[in-house]
């Protein structure tokens, strides 16, 4: 159905393609958005792109179609981006890990102007209105000329946000794409089809796993 085996970054261990999802409209638009590790000459990144349907060919999804909606910076071999689902509020979630080091050393988790790791980010790829641009960053495509790919729920938690673990922030910095932050790699999450909650798997260091409820 969809063969980018040129573009993605397979290392057999954390770098493969993470996730697919359909857009909830797909049906009518042929949308699907796919998480997956990149390298381009030696430049890694984490990856987010949406894909269209081939339209005269249901069973083929279009490769030369590809929008690059978010393409991070890779900083380890570990812990980077994971899979994507959308919610019951038709808005895209996905997973970010802290970007690897077996001891943690980047200090991902402590921060919301800075990148997108350690994160489960909420964004809305119908760009609907009273939603919000993302704030520029280079890891957001058409983010420094208002044409990014996807907007900001506008209650997503940290928009506007002033200050952060008791210390200011900048809110033309914060990555206002965060819905849930502090996590070390949430490889696995989905959506309680009863009740709509959210349910995370996060990996542990040496003694435990978590299973969060988000």
């Amino acid at each position: 159905f969809l063969d980018i085996t040129d573009r993605v970054e397979h290392d057999n261990n954390e770098f493969a393609m993470k996730g697919i999802a359909l857009h909830p409209d797909y049906a009518s638009n042929g949308y699907l958005y796919v998480t997956y590790n990149h390298n381009n000459g030696g430049t890694r990144t984490a990856r987010l792109s949406r894909f269209t349907r081939t339209l005269g060919n249901p069973l083929v999804a279009s490769v030369a179609s590809e929008t690059v909606l978010i393409n991070q910076l890779n900083q380890g071999d570990f812990h980077n981006i994971s899979v994507c689902r959308f919610g019951p509020d038709d808005y895209l979630y996905i997973g970010f890990g802290d970007g690897g080091t077996q001891e943690d050393g980047f200090d991902n988790s402590q921060h919301i102007d800075k990148e997108l790791w350690s994160s489960l980010i909420r964004i809305d790829v119908d760009k609907l209105p009273g939603n919000l641009a993302p704030n520029p960053d280079s890891d957001i495509p058409g983010s420094s000329t208002g044409s990014a790919g996807f907007s900001i729920p506008v209650d997503n938690p940290f928009v506007g946000a002033t200050s952060f673990n008791g210390r200011p922030v900048t809110p033309g910095n914060v990555r206002s794409e965060i819905f849930a932050t502090g996590v070390r790699n949430p490889w696995q999450f989905n959506f309680d089809p009863v009740t709509s909650e959210l349910w995370l798997a996060d990996v542990g260091r040496g003694n435990r796993e978590e299973v969060n409820l988000i």
